[in-house]
């Protein structure tokens, strides 16, 4: 909808939803412009000047920060309110009524350094004034002829999204608004032409202008990454022009960096910062609670709303909104003789009760400011509830707590009194980092060589085979080199050379395939399919060429030219130059160094990869993402042809059914192995087995025939392809019969298979594989190399290779090993066979076993470095680099551990259940039950897999210790095991969770007193405060019209917020959804589980992928929260559209936690993340956990709760 367009509907109610204090909605301003986002504006990106003048969002976090440059926008408050009233702007004196045009605009420039710092602090109008750049009124970006309403149409700036509207307001409505002139504007007036400034964020502000000191500024700020953007947010002024005076001024600000990066901490340093950034998921939650709230629980006096009159939605400085705080509790000044009190959850667990506001259990502590303002310093220990949250080592914030009551000594004398706020926990200050890179302390894929950026030599071959320039295509980051073939297929240089270094793993390793083990997230899905299109590509090539050839051949034997036509010669002859490097007389004109070349490394690829054509398997939900992907690049049907064999195809995809003549195109003959039979005849008792058969297949060279072309892609359960591809086998005649039976067995050339998430791969992918790895072994002329045994490759696609133990990779080991060669101790891989692998998984059972010595695990290790430094496996990281640049633009971000302690009306009862299980964990030891304590081996509790589920109870417990009292109940209440749990989901219609009575009947008591479930409660209320908006979604091509809905799709709200719950338990992940759903049933959770159908498991990931804009009511109907155990919802899916993130306790390996919260973390996030480990201090399991993982030894009884836990000092943990 146009911005004239709603003019009729003026009088609709604006929207009212909560929104936190760094961007607030203009009905902060009682008589202020209402910010209504409810225009539908879309333009194209390539049209769009503002998305392609601001910096991407992911580069700018470290100007906005935590709080969307509220750290900035704050500082700038009172240097707005003086310099308003001294530059007044003389709007234009227009009729009966106002337009943009009378607006006054000012430009703003703020510079910052690489931690989000103002480099020029703000202490004085003047200073303030030296930032103030271009100002007047907006008529200047209306281009028109006259004021009498006849304008030149030509002279308006408008797209075919946004055509000129004629409204009352024509020519100055929004879409008339001349956003190339704004750009180039603030372009030029903020020196950002200039090829230093890497980095900047525009935000668009309105502050009345007013005298009075009390009067907001800044009450109605966006970001704008976008035409639509700021069309938006100018329509909202426009529509209340006519409601307030005096006229507000627009400031656009332009925050700029140089250089940047992300910050790892916010210090506070008064001297020279603007303001210190506030713990946005602390101050501002808590504030805008107090003030939604204050009223109804009669506690919030009246200045709060003398202070906002609309609950306290406009936009301020932190230190006014703590003062306001601390005068809504009773606080005074900015003194901190007492601890000021915020608003926390209760949590009724009555018939039809929520989620009520209870005064005062959480307080908290602040400081004072050199201004003699107060600020936020850290949450005072509580004795029910256990938070005790203070800035810890991997949050974003840090307080530099001396500093602050140091600078503010000399200017309030109640600061001297300031309270200590606690200190931090124990387990917030552990690296947890330790462990990764050890795999006796349970990290496996520590053991996987981490691939390295290649050499140059090998950089310059590899892009000598698609004729490109090496050092033009160095950056990491970038989306540089076109795959040929393809409409619309970039990949980043690093991709390239992954799928160059697959392609030639036979000629450099010697490898029929590998295992490619990329980090979640990275991209692995286009390496693969490049793969697959080069081979394709240079299949194509090795086609003409050979034509050519055979035709030259043939003219030749005829006598040459006297034969008839002479075919024009193209490409060099076919012995040419022996193995010497010659450019072909083609010129490489398909864009790749020709086959003819005979030392080329086309030639050296082709005649060295297997024959056959690509196959892709992967399970269902993934499957139908592999599928987008293929027609989103746009093949060219003369080279590829894609072929989906599936039972559930949608429409869309019919035009990838196998084609009818397929079957003739690749096909095989087939004859009986010798020991089966000798008249090349089967008896008529035979059972088809694959393996009895010889397979005979002579690639063909037409243009619609040559193998490589082909790239079938089917689910981990290929029965449509097998079924396709079935091949008659001779029989012999039964005695006295005139006709022979008929039995068919599979048979189709597949020259490489890709099996992506090959962790959940089924036997059945394993069984199809050793079937391709046999029939292509046959001779017949399949080429491919000196061996018949090679003409088979397989790839394993997982960022998991080791989910559990070595041996997990036996199934990929067995197929690719080639026996007898790597049976001889001379073979490079005779440290890679399955017998090795057996070997190693047994040394490291030794090393971890409870009586597991160094000389063990040190065998271990020379073990595992024997078997992977054959290049079986390459993995890049979210730290691999290429030519010195990180790969993965993925972002930094650190979980925040928050810490609880168990509530103490529950702690008699918990630390029964503990004795409990501490009583088993010491039996099983190695030390014994008698051992003392202190000499207890506790880390081996971590590393046997056996030892730690005995902890089972304890991880429940943890997050619900409400749950103790029924675990204590003879017999239990309640069997939370894992069996126990999914049998009784079993039991449930449809497999469905909320029908389970038994959960319902104890819900109520597990969840009472949860702090865990407190935190999830707070972060859900911070989302709805977040207004980040995604960046929008590019507008199809023409050339995808055909493939596109004929529906109309859904308006989309690319600022809905969502929420991942992982748990590590599934009774604990069953009751955080069934709590969630009864006490904010509005945010639609869903849980995805094990028993969940295919059908069904794929409409929920889709339904929460889904960001359909709420109802005229503001209801969602998608889901915003997702909870799931780290077993089945902690691998592969693609979570992205959540940036909010909680694991409810910590893992056992710290490489599954990275994993877990990879889930977000992955390429295409656009949102900033906010990951939270949840931790419970006096929770053995949690202690032991988080110790191990930081390498670090436990001397006290991690099993005493009330017991302080003490670790050995690091110099006496290295002896």
């Amino acid at each position: 909808m146009h911005a004239s367009q709603t003019d009729n509907n003026s009088t609709e109610p604006t929207s009212t939803a909560p929104r936190g204090p760094a961007s607030t909605s203009a009905t902060a301003m009682s008589s202020g412009p209402t910010c209504d986002h409810s225009q539908n504006q879309t333009l194209s990106v390539n049209l769009d000047p503002l998305w392609a003048a601001v910096s991407d969002e992911a580069a700018t976090r470290h100007i906005v920060g935590d709080d969307d440059g509220e750290h900035l926008m704050g500082a700038l408050v009172a240097a707005c309110r003086q310099a308003a009233p001294t530059t007044p702007i003389a709007p234009l004196a227009f009729s009966f009524t106002r337009t943009l045009a009378n607006v006054p605009f000012r430009f703003l420039r703020v510079e910052v350094d690489d931690q989000g710092r103002a480099k020029t602090p703000i202490t004085s109008l003047s200073s303030f004034n030296s930032q103030l750049g271009e100002h007047g009124a907006l008529a200047k970006y209306f281009p028109f002829t006259s004021l009498d309403g006849n304008a030149d149409e030509n002279s308006l700036w408008w797209h075919a999204s946004h055509p000129p509207a004629y409204s009352k307001d024509y020519p100055f409505s929004v879409d008339n608004f001349d956003c190339e002139q704004l750009v180039e504007d603030l372009e030029d007036d903020n020196d950002l032409l200039d090829r230093d400034v890497t980095n900047w964020v525009l935000w668009a502000a309105v502050t009345q202008t007013s005298t009075a000191p009390e009067a907001p500024a800044f009450a109605c700020r966006d970001r704008i990454f976008s035409v639509d953007h700021l069309l938006q947010f100018l329509n909202d002024v426009r529509t209340s022009l006519n409601n307030i005076d005096p006229v507000p001024t627009i400031y656009f600000i332009v925050a700029v960096s140089y250089k940047g990066r992300y910050r790892n901490s916010d210090v506070s340093e008064m001297n020279n910062m603007m303001l210190a950034a506030p713990l946005h998921t602390t101050l501002s939650f808590f504030t805008n609670m107090v003030k939604r709230n204050g009223a109804g629980a009669n506690q919030a006096p009246s200045s709060i709303g003398d202070e906002d009159e609309d609950d306290g939605e406009s936009i301020h400085d932190t230190a006014s909104s703590v003062g306001a705080f601390e005068a809504a509790n009773g606080g005074g000044g900015g003194g901190t003789d007492a601890p000021v009190s915020n608003w926390s959850y209760s949590i009724d667990s009555s018939e039809g009760g929520g989620v009520t506001f209870t005064g005062n259990p959480v307080p908290f502590r602040t400081g004072v400011d050199s201004n003699g303002d107060t600020i936020f310093l850290g949450y005072e220990y509580d004795p029910f509830y256990g938070m005790s949250r203070v800035p810890a080592q991997s949050e974003n914030v840090v307080v530099d707590e001396e500093a602050v009551l140091a600078s503010s000594s000399s200017s309030s004398s109640t600061s001297e009194h300031a309270p200590t706020p606690p200190p931090p926990s124990i387990l917030q200050t552990l690296d947890t980092n330790a462990s990764k890179g050890d795999a006796v302390e349970g990290d496996l894929h520590a053991l996987l060589p981490e691939a390295q950026s290649p050499e140059q030599a090998a950089w310059e071959q590899c892009c000598r085979l698609l004729c490109i320039d090496p050092e033009a295509h160095k950056d990491a980051q970038a989306r540089s080199v076109k795959i040929p073939g393809t409409d619309n297929m970039w990949v980043k240089p690093s991709q390239l050379w992954t799928a160059y270094w697959m392609l030639t793993s036979r000629m450099d390793r010697g490898l029929c395939g590998g295992v490619l083990a990329d980090v979640m997230g990275t991209g692995k899905t286009y390496v693969c399919l490049v793969v697959c299109l080069l081979r394709a590509y240079i299949g194509y090539n090795r086609a003409e060429v050979e034509r050519e050839w055979q035709l030259r051949e043939h003219e030749a034997k005829k006598g040459g030219a006297s034969g008839g036509n002479v075919a024009p010669k193209q490409h060099l002859p076919r012995n040419e130059a022996g193995h010497a490097s010659v450019a072909c007389t083609c010129g490489n004109a398909m864009g790749i160094e020709c086959y003819a070349n005979p030392g080329g490394i086309t030639r050296q690829i082709a005649d060295s990869f297997s024959r056959g054509a690509s196959l892709i398997l992967a399970p269902q939900t993934v499957l139908d993402n592999w599928v987008k992907t293929v027609k989103h690049v746009r093949l060219q049907h003369k080279f590829f042809e894609p072929v989906v064999f599936h039972s559930k195809m949608s429409n869309e995809d019919v035009t990838m059914a196998p084609a009818p003549r397929l079957k003739q195109k690749l096909q095989m003959s087939v004859r009986p192995q010798a020991h089966v039979s000798s008249d090349g005849l089967f008896s008529q008792s035979w059972e088809p087995n694959v393996l009895d058969v010889v397979h005979d297949y002579q690639p063909s060279i037409a243009k619609d025939a040559y193998p490589e072309r082909f790239i079938f892609l089917a689910t981990h359960m290929p029965e449509k392809l097998t079924e396709f591809f079935q091949l008659p086998v001779p029989l012999r005649r039964k005695a006295g019969a005139g006709t022979r039976g008929r039995k068919t067995v599979y048979g189709c050339p597949v020259g490489i298979q890709l099996v992506d998430e090959f962790h959940k791969a089924k036997d059945d992918v394993i069984a199809l594989a050793l079937q391709h790895k046999h029939l292509q072994s046959g001779g017949g002329g399949s080429g491919g190399g000196d061996s018949a045994t090679d003409n088979f490759d397989f790839w394993a696609i997982t960022g998991t290779p080791l989910p559990a133990k070595l041996t997990d990779l036996e199934a990929v080991t067995n197929i690719l090993q080639r026996l007898p060669q790597w049976d001889e101790p001379t073979s490079p891989h005779h440290g890679s066979r399955v017998a090795a692998l057996r070997e190693l998984q047994v040394a490291y059972e030794k090393a971890v076993a409870e009586d597991g010595t160094p000389e063990q695990a040190a065998d271990f290790r020379r073990r595992a470095e024997r078997f992977f430094q054959t290049g079986i496996i390459k993995r890049h990281t979210e730290t691999s680099m290429f030519f010195g640049q990180r790969i993965f633009n993925l972002q930094d971000v650190t979980a925040q551990v928050v810490v609880h302690v168990t509530p103490a009306p529950l702690r008699e009862d918990v630390s029964k259940v503990v004795a409990r299980v501490a009583v088993k964990i010491r039996e099983s030891m190695a030390d014994g039950p008698s051992a003392d304590v202190n000499a207890a081996n506790w880390e081996q509790a971590v590393r046997s897999s056996s030892l730690f589920n005995n902890m089972m109870d304890l991880e429940i417990l943890a997050t619900f210790p409400g749950a103790a009292p029924l675990m204590l109940a003879d017999p239990p209440v309640l069997d939370f095991g894992l069996a126990a749990i999914r049998a009784e989901i079993r039991k449930a219609k449809n497999h469905d969770v909320t029908k389970v009575e038994l959960f319902h009947t104890h819900l109520d008591a597990i969840i009472h007193g949860s702090p865990h479930l407190q935190s999830i409660l707070a972060t859900l209320d911070e989302m709805e405060t977040d207004r980040s908006k995604r960046r929008a979604l590019p507008t199809p091509v023409a050339a995808d019209a055909a493939n596109r809905s004929v529906l109309a799709k859904k308006k989309a709200d690319l600022s809905v917020k969502k929420l991942v719950v992982l748990c590590p338990r599934m009774a604990e992940a069953v009751f955080v959804f069934l709590a969630l759903r009864k006490l904010r049933p509005e945010f639609n959770p869903v849980f995805l589980h094990a028993d969940l159908k295919l059908s069904e498991r794929t409409a929920l990931l889709q339904d929460f992928n889904r960001l359909d804009a709420p109802t005229p009511a503001g209801v969602h109907h998608t889901a915003r929260i997702l909870v799931g155990t780290f077993r089945d919802a902690g691998t592969g899916n693609d979570l992205t559209v959540a940036n909010y993130q909680i694991l409810t306790g910590p893992l056992r390996l710290r490489s599954q936690q990275d994993q877990a919260f990879g889930r977000t973390n992955r390429e295409g996030q656009t949102l900033p993340l906010h990951h939270r480990l949840l931790v419970t201090e006096d929770s053995p399991v949690d202690r032991i956990v988080v110790v191990t993982q930081a390498r670090r030894h436990i001397v006290s009884d991690p099993f005493a709760m009330d017991e302080e836990l003490e670790l050995a000092d690091v110099d006496q943990e290295e002896q």
